[in-house]
């Protein structure tokens, strides 16, 4: 028979910041919901979901699977983890805005999936910093010079996040 000893100990900053792909997250979920660490911190004020939409790894994240998440688990830490603001300011859904790899459509099931994790966060009373939107629309139209004007279901995104009128999104340089 094998002991298992339990420490009551947060989960190492390091781990948090490898937890950037979806199969990286399935592996670790057991661990994370129960410590109820999704809402944890790493030095940089980024919890595991700031990683994870923010990485450059996959086209988008892993929206349906959180959602899925909060949905069958109602795990409490992860709502929570979405109300999170890094050091930035910024919460795991802006970075997921801020730090896209390209600029397509995304998939439905996707695009779904992030509506309500959105939703969740109004749930939660989490209104998005209006001072944000430069910031990213800056940086966004930095990374993304030649695809930025075609990306129409972002700008859309952006203006809808944002509770903002379409025009503002695309008159920010």
């Amino acid at each position: 028979m094998v002991e298992v000893l339990c420490v009551d100990t947060a989960i190492p900053n390091e781990l948090i910041a490898g937890i950037n792909d979806e199969s990286r997250l399935t592996f670790f979920t057991p661990v994370l919901l129960s410590k109820e660490a999704f809402a944890q911190v790493n030095h940089q004020g980024n919890t595991v979901l700031h990683i994870l939409f923010a990485s450059p790894l996959a086209a988008y994240p892993p929206f349906n699977y959180v959602r899925s998440l909060l949905l069958f688990e109602r795990n409490e830490s992860l709502s929570k983890a979405l109300a999170v603001r890094n050091q930035q300011q910024l919460t795991a859904i802006e970075m997921f805005f801020s730090h896209r790899k390209d600029l397509t459509a995304l998939p439905n099931h996707e695009l779904g999936a992030l509506l309500a994790l959105v939703e969740v966060e109004r749930k939660l009373q989490i209104t998005p910093l209006k001072a944000n939107l430069p910031m990213i629309v800056k940086h966004l139209r930095k990374q993304h010079k030649a695809t930025w004007t075609g990306a129409e279901q972002c700008h859309i995104m952006l203006a809808s996040y944002y509770q903002c009128p379409l025009a503002l999104v695309l008159s920010i340089k």
